[in-house]
């Protein structure tokens, strides 16, 4: 059977507005692109295996990759989930009782750094972890035993009215540099929020920068520069830094 063609195109609106449509299938295929090509930006991350040794379980919802930053949780005019930005943090529940977490090991000190697992002893972790995944959630939670139902239920009312759907924030800027340089018009800026949620784990410390300290920077210059080596194309096309999300 001969392949089906697609392609996007632009539809016109009044006003000079315009948006841009294409077929679900080539979004998906170039979603799944970009991922393969950008994974290279994560190997100077450290990566762990969070052992649950409670009697809570590891949810996990409808969106389970969690991206979090809390080394930069205290800045919020600009994206701070890109995969070279410092301070990443990456959840992802595996079962009941295992969960794998990717972190910068630059900005963050405790038992963390001490081997591939990280132990959940306590309750506050394990839930802590939990509610990254009802912050995420576009529409589900879901748990293994229906024995649960009643902490996963719990979780969800204390955590409700904290709720803020994630989506992409956009911004009109002047105050964003341009490989360096200072822009001569305005910078229309997009990037991803993090979850409402301010994560606390025992077994995962830092000291979070403030605003005023803030400096943009990539994790690893040299990674970036070896996949902006590798992809010119994608980066020529998109216009967008490593640490923008």
């Amino acid at each position: 059977m001969k392949p089906q063609k697609t392609q996007g195109k632009v539809v016109r609106k009044p006003w000079g507005e315009g948006q841009l449509t294409e077929s679900p299938t080539v979004t998906v295929l170039r979603q799944i692109l970009v991922a393969l090509e950008s994974a290279a930006l994560l190997v100077d991350m450290q990566p762990r295996v969070i052992r649950n040794h409670t009697d809570y379980p590891f949810i996990f919802s409808d969106s389970p990759v969690v991206f979090y930053n809390s080394y930069y949780r205290n800045i919020t005019d600009r994206g701070v989930l890109g995969l070279q930005t410092p301070g990443l943090q990456i959840f992802l529940p595996l079962t009941p009782k295992l969960q794998l977490m990717m972190f910068d090991p630059n900005v963050y000190t405790g038992p963390c750094l001490n081997g591939p697992f990280c132990e959940a002893i306590n309750r506050p972790d394990v839930s802590h972890l939990n509610a990254l995944q009802l912050h995420h959630s576009s529409q589900a939670v879901y748990f293994a035993d229906p024995d649960d139902f009643n902490y996963v239920e719990e979780l969800y009312k204390a955590h409700r009215s904290h709720f803020i759907k994630p989506q992409a924030e956009f911004r009109i800027r002047q105050d964003v540099l341009v490989r360096g340089e200072p822009s001569d018009g305005d910078i229309l800026h997009t990037f991803e929020p993090q979850v409402n949620h301010n994560l606390s784990l025992s077994f995962v410390s830092c000291s979070p920068v403030s605003p005023r300290d803030f400096k943009f920077s990539c994790r690893s210059p040299e990674v970036v520069d070896e996949y902006r080596r590798l992809h010119p194309t994608r980066r020529r096309n998109q216009g967008t830094q490593p640490t923008d999300k």
